[in-house]
C-alpha cells in the first residue's frame, strides 16, 4: 500500500515537472516595445516616405518570395485614392504569436478617414525583427483573443 502511493507521488511530480518544462519552453523572447518602433519606421517609411525599396528591406525573406516593391507600391496609393494621404500612425496593442512572430496593431489618420494596420513581425537572434505580413483594413481586426494595449 505504501509503496503504491509512493508511486502516484512520483507519477504527480513526474507530470509537474513535465507540465513546467513545456511551459518554460514557450516562454517569449519578444520584446513589445521593440517591435512596435521596428513596425513603426516600417510603416513611416512606406506611408510617409514612400521609400518602397527602403521599406522592402525591412521584410522577410518569406515575405520577399510572394511580394516586391512595386506590389507595395501599388497598394499604397490604392488606398490612398480612396482615404487619402496618411498623416500619423499610433499603435495600439499586440498579439504574441509562436514561433518568434508578434503582431502590431496600428490605427492610421488619413485624409478621408481612418484605417486600421495590422503588422506581423518575427524575431531573428540574430538581425531582429523583420516585417512577414502586411495587413490593412477599414474595420478594426478581430481575433480569436484580445490584443495586449500598449500603456499610453
Amino acid at each position: 500500500m505504501r509503496q503504491i502511493k509512493q508511486m502516484k507521488n512520483l507519477a504527480i511530480l513526474a507530470c509537474i515537472c513535465l507540465f513546467l518544462f513545456v511551459n518554460c519552453s514557450k516562454l517569449s523572447l519578444q520584446n513589445p516595445d521593440k517591435a512596435r518602433i521596428e513596425a513603426d519606421v516600417f510603416l513611416k517609411t512606406l506611408y510617409l516616405d514612400n521609400k518602397y525599396e527602403d521599406a522592402y528591406e525591412m521584410t522577410d525573406p518569406s515575405f520577399q518570395q510572394d511580394h516586391n516593391s512595386v506590389d507595395m507600391e501599388t497598394a499604397i496609393s490604392m488606398w490612398e485614392k480612396k482615404f487619402g494621404k496618411t498623416i500619423g500612425f499610433n499603435a495600439t496593442s499586440y498579439l504574441e504569436f509562436d514561433n518568434n512572430i508578434i503582431a502590431i496593431y496600428f490605427q492610421s489618420v488619413q485624409e478621408k478617414g481612418v484605417l486600421f494596420h495590422k503588422v506581423e513581425l518575427k524575431l531573428d537572434p540574430k538581425s531582429g525583427y523583420k516585417v512577414i505580413a502586411v495587413y490593412i483594413s477599414e474595420n478594426k481586426f478581430k481575433e480569436y483573443r484580445d490584443p495586449i494595449r500598449f500603456d499610453q
